[in-house]
């Protein structure tokens, strides 16, 4: 089993005074760097988890700042490999702590989703097989739900050019 998904265990609307003026130059920053400022945002919240479980642990130790804000930078490419079926693709976890990468492959009518780590952590089993409706709707859910809320919490920010111009255009 694989599961990832954005746990909200409150009001976001509490915290729209977190939100930050954007204040990107096109020249340096990029859309990555308003996914990493919007995750950070939604960690200060306390009430935003990431929750990622599968190849034998139920509870990856990842964060919202950090490892959410990896994962979501290639959201775009990994929603869009698995509907045009485009295999294989891969998802790094490659922050500090957690380093592990999924790899999914076409295999008959399921899709094949291996994990390995480059820690002393392994997996087990190291792979698994899921429709792709299983997995596309985690990811698709995944992406929903954490525009809702950084859209609550962050109108500014997530209303800025560069976050803007990557929804309208990545999925």
């Amino acid at each position: 089993m694989l599961v990832l998904l954005l746990e909200i265990t409150g009001n976001l609307e509490e915290f729209t005074q977190l939100d930050r003026t954007p204040d990107y130059n096109h020249q340096y920053d990029d859309v990555n760097s308003v996914i990493q400022d919007l995750c950070e945002v939604l960690q200060e919240t306390g009430i935003v988890y990431f929750r990622v479980g599968g190849f034998g642990q139920d509870i990856w130790p990842v964060d919202v700042a950090i490892d959410l804000a990896t994962i979501i930078e290639q959201l775009p490419e990994v929603i869009s490999s698995i509907s045009e079926e485009h295999y294989p693709f891969q998802l790094d976890f490659y922050e500090q702590g957690v380093e592990r990468r999924l790899t999914f492959e076409k295999e008959d009518k399921y899709i094949r989703v291996s994990c390995y780590s480059s820690t002393s952590w392994i997996p087990h089993p190291s792979s698994i097989l899921l429709t792709k409706e299983n997995i596309l709707s985690q990811f698709l859910k995944l992406k929903n739900f954490y525009v809702q809320a950084v859209k609550i919490v962050c109108p500014k920010l997530s209303g800025s050019d560069l976050f803007t111009k990557w929804y309208e255009t990545s999925f």
